[in-house]
């Protein structure tokens, strides 16, 4: 794990969800690491988020792929980010659960964790 983290603090984010992921596999059930892979996947569809922000409304090629990244990796942190608050339910992971259904658009999860 403590390479994914250095990974992640080199903005190498293919590096550090390998290493995450290898360390998940060999602990499932550690706070830390699903809420590492939560924190890496929500934080990649929050910069997405805010390239797709800036983007222009004639850039519909750009537009529709950083939709779809927002999308998929906030779709992907949801169960790691639930699973570290199911561990420790620590406000913070909940305000992020919550945040990541509504950049996904279902209010109707989002609501169980505001």
């Amino acid at each position: 794990m403590v390479l994914g983290q250095v990974y992640e603090k080199s903005a190498k984010l293919v590096e550090a969800e390998k290493y995450y992921l290898e360390a998940y596999n060999l602990n499932p059930a550690s706070e830390l690491i699903n809420y590492k892979l939560g924190a890496l996947y929500f934080n990649s569809g929050a910069d997405a988020q805010r390239i797709l922000n800036d983007l222009k409304p004639t850039e519909k090629e750009k537009i529709k792929k950083y939709e779809d990244l927002v999308k998929t990796q906030f779709t992907k942190a949801i169960p790691f980010l639930k699973k570290a608050f199911e561990l420790n339910s620590d406000k913070a992971y909940k305000q992020r659960i919550y945040q990541a259904y509504i950049r996904i658009g279902d209010t109707e999860n989002a609501i169980k964790f505001k």
